[in-house]
């Protein structure tokens, strides 16, 4: 469904590893195995917010809703 895809999309944005902390402390990346949502996979959560059917693209036009650095090349 792309989950590699976006997972790679989410590495290659805030340059760190599941399980890691960004050195700002901005953004710590944490997996799961399930979110309740899998007839709208990829799904990420974001603070409260779960977001789905996520690709590689939208994937980054949402973590630079929260970090507009993100968006930046």
């Amino acid at each position: 469904m792309g989950g590699r895809e976006v997972f790679q999309a989410i590495k290659d944005a805030l340059h760190i590893n599941p399980g890691e902390t960004t050195p700002d402390n901005s953004w710590t990346w944490i997996t799961t195995s399930c979110l309740g949502t899998c007839g709208v996979g990829p799904v990420m959560l974001v603070d409260d917010q779960v977001y789905g059917n996520l690709t590689p693209e939208r994937t980054i036009e949402i973590l630079t809703q929260y970090d507009p650095r993100l968006g930046r090349k």
